[in-house]
């Protein structure tokens, strides 16, 4: 079969597996996987959405984080070396990593991103579509 379910006990959730290519002469497949394709698109798209979002807000936090921090270097000497100020160095990098990373995906169409971006919008995919074939039955 094209698509197979695999149940997981973590969280009573179901992982789908697709094959990469499907059989051409099997419209059933083809179909299955144009469908998949589509809804990732639409991931794509909502995770686009939803990471611009979250990402002003962020902006915002790092912002405060970064005047917060150079305040209390100014006012406190051991402030430099402690476990605070490393902490919000590695979140002020990480976050900033992130954004540059998120950038890219956010100047880029769907078909357009590497495989392993797109696979990460296809789990979502095969969920929803997964979802639609049981709510049919």
């Amino acid at each position: 079969m094209y698509i197979q379910n695999e149940n997981t006990t973590k969280n009573s959730t179901f992982v789908s597996k697709i094959n990469p290519k499907p059989d051409p002469k099997n419209e059933t497949e083809v179909k299955a996987y144009q469908t998949i394709e589509r809804l990732a698109a639409i991931e794509h798209d909502q995770w686009h959405f939803w990471s611009q979002s979250i990402s002003r807000d962020l902006n915002e936090m790092i912002a405060a984080v970064n005047v917060m921090n150079a305040m209390l270097l100014k006012s406190d000497k051991d402030y430099a070396g402690s476990k605070v100020n490393k902490n919000a160095k590695k979140l002020i990098e990480k976050h900033n990593e992130r954004y540059e990373r998120w950038q890219t995906q956010w100047n880029s169409a769907y078909t357009q991103l590497p495989e392993e971006v797109k696979e990460s919008d296809r789990v979502w995919a095969k969920k929803a579509y997964m979802a639609t074939k049981e709510g049919s039955k």
